[in-house]
């Protein structure tokens, strides 16, 4: 049992650095569910095969009826191929963004952490000289960095809303075509009919004409009257203009009968679209989200806390003093959502180079496969890009699967070693033990470890 028992240094010792590390970050990890949200990066990459699959079927044009104040953002709306070639290079362009954004971003969080721990080292052993000269510049590293993470993240996020806008002008003209198409089909089954009732009408008058040539020919040879012969050429005529009409129907027909048939395929190719669209838009929101929560949580938690923390030690001369305990609180605060956003690029990073970015890369390749002639390379083709999207997210599962049970293991050690120090305390009265768990209840994790203990090695 532990006699004299000095709480600060007891304390300390029931957690390492690397434990009120480890803590907090599974408290910013809990918000922020990475693995959700870059599950829905492959399946973006999925849905964009099957628009560029959809995109080698019958062309059309968007620009009927024209939107009002025209198209924004779509650039080529004579062809609906092209509209889909252009929301696929727009995303393999947004990825493109998102892995350089992300690479970059894991290196300057880790730099982000060797200088948080060097401007700790100095306020905590450094002279007031270096304090002086040197904590300016490491505060503007520190703000460097995490503005140039903001400005990686809102960059890539503009070239996922852009491609959202691109699918919604898309999908809203796909729908008002979609309306159009389906008005031409009912027009043209109306046609259609009313030509066939013309070409009965004509086929009974050549019927009727054959009729009369024939009563034509006996009264000839009966009467041979000498403007028989100017008979016979009104009647060749009537003959002739009967057959150019009916040959004029049944070409209308036949046309009518062609343009039915794409108004159909088209009506069936924009149904297809607008469905995938509509998943594609739920998935790219998604992605859009990711960026904004890490932005925000790098612009909270990094830049404005790193200028706090500045503002703070200003005020005080850099003399850390009696703001000991705030300054160091502060400072593991930021180092841990530094070390968070690090490792989340990381895993962003690691899958994309392996999946999304091989992926996209080939995606606009599928436009050139012609799907009479080369079916089977195409339908291949889709086949192997869901079966990579597949890997991927089996992959992401993994990572996070990884990630929790390192984690849990980590906790339960520190648990497993909370009982060893608890067991050498003396026993306390049960009503004590009592309000000390009701004071604990009312605490949230990340308070409890920090003002628990403030050694500066954490960092």
């Amino acid at each position: 049992m532990v006699k004299n028992l000095d709480s600060t240094t007891f304390v300390k010792k029931l957690y390492t650095g690397e434990d009120r590390r480890n803590l907090m970050v599974l408290k910013i990890d809990s918000i922020c569910n990475w693995e959700q949200f870059l599950m829905h990066a492959p399946t973006s990459i999925a849905i964009l095969g099957q628009l560029m699959a959809i995109a080698t079927k019958k062309d059309f044009s968007l620009d009927k009826p024209i939107q009002k104040g025209g198209f924004k953002f779509v650039k080529y709306p004579d062809s609906f191929r092209a509209c889909l070639v252009q929301i696929s290079s727009s995303g393999c362009n947004a990825f493109m963004e998102a892995h350089k954004s992300m690479v970059k971003i894991h290196m300057y969080t880790m730099q982000f952490q060797e200088t948080i721990r060097y401007v700790v080292n100095i306020l905590t052993k450094g002279s007031e000289e270096e304090k002086i000269k040197i904590l300016p510049g490491m505060f503007d590293e520190l703000k460097n960095d995490a503005d140039k993470c903001i400005h990686l993240l809102e960059t890539t996020e503009n070239k996922f809303n852009h491609v959202m806008l691109l699918i919604d002008e898309t999908s809203e003209s796909s729908a008002a075509v979609k309306g159009v198409y389906e008005d031409g089909i009912k027009e043209a089954v109306k046609k259609i009919k009313d030509l066939e009732k013309e070409e009965i009408f004509i086929t009974n008058q050549k019927s009727q004409s054959k009729s009369d040539n024939a009563k034509y020919n006996v009264e000839l040879r009966k009467t041979e009257l000498d403007d028989s012969s100017q008979a016979r050429i009104k009647y060749l005529d009537e003959v002739r203009k009967m057959d150019k009409e009916q040959t004029s129907v049944l070409e209308k027909l036949s046309k009518t009968k062609i343009e039915r048939n794409n108004f159909k395929e088209i009506q069936k190719t924009l149904k297809e679209s607008l469905i995938i669209l509509s998943q594609l838009r739920e998935q790219w929101n998604r992605l859009v989200l990711f960026c904004q929560n890490i932005t925000i949580e790098i612009d909270v938690c990094l830049s404005q806390k790193t200028y706090i923390l500045y503002r703070r030690l200003m005020d005080g001369g850099y003399s850390v003093g009696h703001s000991t305990r705030d300054v160091l609180e502060m400072a593991a605060s930021v180092n841990c959502v530094a070390y968070s956003v690090e490792l989340i690029a990381t895993a962003f990073a690691d899958v994309s180079k392996q999946h999304l970015i091989p992926n996209t890369a080939s995606l606009v390749a599928l436009i050139a496969y012609d799907p009479a002639e080369e079916g089977e390379q195409l339908d291949r083709r889709r086949r192997q890009i869901d079966d990579d999207c597949k890997k991927a997210k089996a992959e992401i599962l993994a990572l996070a699967e990884k990630s929790r049970k390192d984690m849990e293991r980590k906790i339960d050690d520190i648990y497993e070693r909370l009982e060893e120090q608890l067991n050498k305390l003396p026993p306390l009265p049960q009503a004590k033990v009592q309000e000390i768990k009701e004071n604990v209840g009312k605490s949230s994790m990340s308070e409890m470890i920090i003002s628990s203990c403030l050694n500066p090695l954490f960092l």
